[in-house]
């Protein structure tokens, strides 16, 4: 198999800043509050999901990864 533009795959480049956007994310800061009273009851709701959450994002990546190789190799035009 021949690439006939292996130039193309520098698009596999585009990766790198898709990883360094997740991981520079937005992330929420910490907050003093006068009462805990609201707060344990959001985070007794909250807690079931949590892991899903982190899974999303991770899930999230990988599946903008999986949709950039594809793109990088018709770019390069692979020919038989």
């Amino acid at each position: 198999m021949n690439l006939l533009n292996p130039a193309g795959l520098i698009w596999a480049t585009v990766a790198i800043p898709i990883i360094a956007l997740f991981v520079l994310r937005i992330r929420r800061r910490r907050q003093t509050v006068p009462t805990l009273m609201f707060w344990e009851q959001i985070f007794e709701e909250a807690t079931p999901r949590s892991l899903w959450r982190r899974l999303r994002h991770w899930a999230s990546l990988l599946m903008q990864l999986l949709l950039l190789v594809p793109l990088a190799c018709a770019v390069a035009d692979p020919r038989a």
